[in-house]
């Protein structure tokens, strides 16, 4: 009698043993659960360069995801230093649960390197001192004219990528995303993505963020 009423009880009990193992809340990496706001800081390429009929890649980020509000902060030709000094403000006015720091590519063609990541570092300290998450995105292959810069431009990436292992941030690998052909295909100009471009950035960007949740 006993034996038989352990194999009564033994399938209701083996889902309950996994369940107290495993919780009920699912994996918890399907990223945030309601809205967000995500503030979006850097220079043309992230404003939004004027292409005819190419929108910014914040603009399919917030196609492919309509509950979050995206705040489009780019400045054109702005470097990480100007970015550094409008955070502050940025932050007090949209309150972002999400700051996206997407800058070097001025820096890398205008020489302007030397505080470059003691920018980056403040930027960051700034975000994380508001209760927000930083995100870095790294600067895109240059091609055609603008190829001269791209040694400057690695070694920038080189000292995001220390930036984002040394400080815990989640970072944004655009470097990879476009190396090879897709570099030449995506940047008519050798700098500025196209409409495929831009979608490619804001997938990357949006797996990010729901990866930081």
């Amino acid at each position: 009698m006993q034996h038989t009423f352990r194999r009564f009880l033994l399938p209701f009990l083996v889902p309950l043993i996994l369940m107290s193992f495993t919780g009920c809340g699912g994996s918890g990496d399907d990223g945030p659960e309601g809205p967000i706001t995500v503030l979006a800081m850097g220079d043309s390429n992230t404003r939004g360069f004027h292409y005819p009929r190419v929108g910014p890649w914040t603009g399919h980020l917030r196609a492919m995801e309509p509950e979050w509000r995206v705040i489009n902060s780019g400045v054109d030709a702005e470097r990480a230093q100007g970015g550094r000094s409008r955070l502050p403000g940025q932050m007090n006015r949209h309150n972002p649960d999400v700051v996206v720091i997407m800058y070097g590519a001025n820096n890398a063609i205008n020489g302007n390197t030397g505080a470059f990541e003691n920018d980056i570092r403040a930027m960051i300290n700034e975000v994380r001192s508001r209760d927000s998450i930083p995100i870095l995105v790294n600067i895109m292959p240059m091609t055609q004219g603008r190829i001269i810069f791209q040694g400057t431009v690695d070694r920038l990436n080189e000292s995001l990528a220390n930036i984002a292992r040394e400080e815990k941030v989640g970072l944004v690998d655009l470097a990879r995303e476009f190396r090879g052909d897709a570099a030449t295909e995506r940047f008519p100009d050798g700098l500025h993505p196209d409409e495929d471009g831009n979608r490619i950035i804001a997938m990357a960007i949006r797996e990010r963020i729901r990866k930081a949740f």
